[in-house]
């Protein structure tokens, strides 16, 4: 028997004698009257040396599974769950409610009798014509956490890919966080696939302490097939100042990026003292990126003296998204300084020096912490003076002032 090309329903189902009558009578008549190829995986049809790629590959190509979970057989249940997996209509048929698996038992099903084969078959011939009439978009998804590619979308990809070119970013510091057409892809080094066709690429980056990059990837940048940003550290207010038109360019060019968003707050909050724009922006920063760190952090600092609270919750974000970086600890630190709450402030900054990791991130990216207004207060507390000075003199060893 050949198999079918098109409108092929592949049937998944125990390959033993007692499932003969229900596979003849009632299965195959009822897939022919809805005008499809009925198809199964069994030697019969695929040869003794039957592999699972061919039983992958009908998965994939069927336009309707059914899947006879009857004594709950171990290949049928795994090539079920390769179906759904595919995202494809499924009919699922058992002669008892123990048969279908407790976790997969929400899932419409339908019930036989294996001594009524005739009823089988209608009501087969019924379910599968709904099944066939429901609109894809309106088909229910079990599974709405397994992402998939339809063919055409997969066709696309690999006639992308085909055509893009490789290309490797590097940055310092390595703390880095780089960013490739707006989406956040890691810390350097990262290798990338661009498609050159593409009217326009750009790639980002942002470190904590240092000024924002934002650039567009260059056909040179291409055919060297590598990328080296070294960003530079935030010095002073003329410098802050000189960046700013070019980032507002860029800003208008590339709404969505989150390196100039988190650069044009940086500005507003930290140069030109306009709270009020500065929240603005953190707000749609936050709308565009709200599992990157940098961004919670930025959020933070803007509210830090005016909306404590809500500061301190952002904080805590950037402390469990990123437990191995120093700032989310520090700005605790600071808040509850503020705060007057010394004890508190005290145990973030012992935490930071506690672990080498952070200390090494505060000495990479941190200015002196001496200098810090925040901790005008708790430096003259007579309980925790000393201990902020012992702290201050480990967090500022091996650094430049």
């Amino acid at each position: 028997m050949t198999k079918p090309t098109g409108n092929m329903c592949f049937v998944l189902m125990p390959f033993q004698p007692n499932f003969k009558n229900q596979w003849e009578h009632a299965i195959v008549p009822a897939i022919r009257e809805a005008d499809l190829a009925p198809w199964r995986g069994d030697d019969e049809h695929l040869g003794t040396n039957i592999i699972m790629s061919d039983i992958t590959k009908s998965i994939s190509e069927a336009r309707l599974i059914i899947a006879d979970l009857t004594g709950r057989n171990p290949n049928v249940m795994y090539e079920l769950g390769l179906a759904h997996a595919a995202k494809k209509a499924v009919i699922m048929i058992a002669q008892k409610e123990e048969d279908v698996p407790f976790d997969i038992r929400h899932i419409r099903y339908l019930k036989y009798d294996a001594r009524d084969i005739s009823r089988l078959k209608s009501e087969l011939v019924e379910r599968i014509g709904s099944t066939l009439n429901m609109a894809a978009k309106d088909r229910p998804d079990f599974f709405p956490e397994l992402k998939l590619f339809d063919r055409k979308e997969a066709e696309e990809l690999v006639y992308l890919r085909k055509r893009a070119r490789s290309l490797r970013i590097e940055a310092t510091p390595p703390s880095a966080d780089i960013f490739f057409n707006d989406r956040l892809i890691g810390q350097p080094p990262q290798e990338i696939l661009v498609n050159p066709e593409t009217g326009r690429n750009t790639v980002s980056a942002a470190a904590i302490g240092f000024y924002e990059y934002h650039a567009d990837i260059s056909e040179k940048d291409l055919e060297r097939g590598e990328i080296h940003i070294a960003l530079e550290k935030r010095s002073d207010k003329e410098e802050f100042e000189k960046r700013v038109p070019q980032w507002l360019r860029y800003r208008r060019r590339d709404p969505n990026n989150p390196v100039l968003m988190q650069a044009i707050a940086q500005y507003l909050c930290r140069v030109s003292d306009d709270s009020d724009e500065a929240l603005k922006e953190v707000h749609e920063l936050l709308q565009v990126a709200p599992d990157w760190f940098m961004a919670h952090n930025q959020a933070g600092y803007v509210k830090h003296k005016t909306r404590p609270e809500e500061a301190k919750e952002h904080y805590e974000k950037v402390v469990s998204m990123r437990p191995d970086h120093f700032i989310g600890y520090y700005n605790l630190a600071c808040l509850y300084a503020l705060a007057n709450e010394f004890d508190k402030a005290i145990e973030y900054l012992e935490t930071i020096v506690s672990r080498d990791g952070l200390t090494e991130s505060y000495r990479m990216h941190a200015p002196n912490i001496e200098n810090d207004p925040d901790f005008d207060e708790l430096k003259k507390s007579e309980k925790h003076a000393k201990r902020f000075a012992e702290i201050a003199g480990i967090l500022n060893a091996g650094r430049g002032a």
